[in-house]
């Protein structure tokens, strides 16, 4: 019998059942691509601002990026204010999206990495001791 009308021929159930697998998929996919899309964006950030930081330091003894002379104090405090402003939102979002994930899908394969970027962040789905035997 050909796939097609296999597919057909399918119980209400199978086909159901078949559906429900696909999106189930679909989702868990988009979620974690959420995740690592927020996770990205904060450490794309944290690298920002550590080249802001650099910026400041001179790139020899006799040179220096940022002169008295060229160096503007609220500028360089308008970015920094501007960095931790976008990455506090990314944090938060990354956090509900995270939270999100496991509460439809179970544990998150990278909560290390989220660990990196949220250290207070914690799962919470309960971890599973170990039987006895």
């Amino acid at each position: 019998m050909a796939k097609f009308e296999e597919n057909l021929k399918q119980s209400f159930r199978q086909i159901r059942d078949s559906r429900a697998k696909a999106i189930t998929e679909d989702t868990e996919i988009e979620y974690r691509r959420r995740v690592e899309d927020k996770y990205r964006k904060v450490r794309n950030i944290d690298r920002s601002v550590e080249n802001q930081l650099l910026d400041l330091c001179p790139t020899s003894t006799t040179s220096t990026q940022v002169g008295p002379a060229n160096y503007k104090a609220e500028d360089f405090v308008n970015g920094d204010m501007q960095h931790a402003l976008d990455r506090r939102e990314l944090v938060i979002e990354l956090e509900i999206a995270v939270d999100r994930y496991e509460e439809l899908f179970g544990p998150y394969a990278q909560a290390a990495q989220i660990k990196e970027v949220i250290p207070t962040w914690e799962s919470k789905i309960p971890k599973e001791e170990p039987k006895n035997s």
